[in-house]
């Protein structure tokens, strides 16, 4: 008999399986690092998710409430009485706000989990809070550059640019993180068009650093055009 958190379990390994194309060797839908990953399994759990590679689970919208979207609760607040309520809402919040990245599929597939598995929802947290520092700094670096253009444009002639003390400000504290340590991070959380930007940043900074980055450089690529085919 299943239970509503083994199927949420499985709805969840066959999503992943999905997304990385995590298959034998050989076989159609297997990425590279979807074979490799396959291969490190030991047999016994490669014939547990085998027919979940050919299954039909979807998250259902009328029992587990995937796709409604949860507040950002106020712990001890009506929607947050308990740390469970709040850690679900508060995380399926966060996970709502996710876009364009694979990271979101994946951990929207999780959010079944979430509601009913503290111990799933805590081990996840960072993970998902690591993604959404990185929206933040993305959106700041977006705010910035359009900040820039309509302050450049009231210049005229050939002085140098002196942006306004706010613009200052933003640009400074970006300025400070490392663009290949960005590159990575994002990388790690599935966000590789945000890593290939990066990366290519810093490279662009550091010409003498290319070979070191030439191998990541062209993964990120990888990655992101296997994303825009899909």
């Amino acid at each position: 008999m299943f239970t509503p958190q083994s199927q949420n379990s499985s709805v969840l390994s066959s999503e992943v399986t999905r997304l990385y194309g995590i298959r034998e060797s050989g076989s159609r839908e297997t990425t590279p690092i979807g074979s490799q990953a396959w291969e490190k399994l030991s047999y016994h759990l490669q014939e547990m998710i085998y027919p979940l590679l050919t299954s039909k689970y979807m998250l259902s919208t009328g029992n587990n409430h995937s796709s409604v979207t949860l507040p950002s609760p106020i712990f001890g607040s009506d929607k947050a009485k308990t740390f469970q309520q709040w850690l679900t809402s508060w995380e399926c919040s966060l996970v709502d706000l996710l876009q364009g990245e694979r990271a979101s599929q994946v951990f929207s597939a999780c959010k079944p989990i979430l509601r009913r598995d503290t111990t799933t929802a805590i081990y996840l947290l960072p993970s998902i809070l690591i993604c959404m520092q990185l929206a933040v700094l993305d959106y700041l670096s977006k705010c910035a550059q359009k900040k820039r253009q309509a302050e450049s444009q009231g210049k005229k002639g050939r002085a140098a640019f002196i942006p306004s003390t706010q613009l200052h400000q933003v640009m400074s504290f970006l300025e400070k993180i490392p663009a290949d340590i960005l590159a990575h991070i994002s990388y790690k959380s599935h966000a590789y068009s945000p890593a290939l930007m990066h990366i290519e940043a810093y490279i662009k900074d550091n010409p003498l650093q290319v070979k070191e980055h030439l191998c990541f450089l062209q993964v990120s690529e990888c990655f992101v055009l296997k994303s825009i085919e899909r």
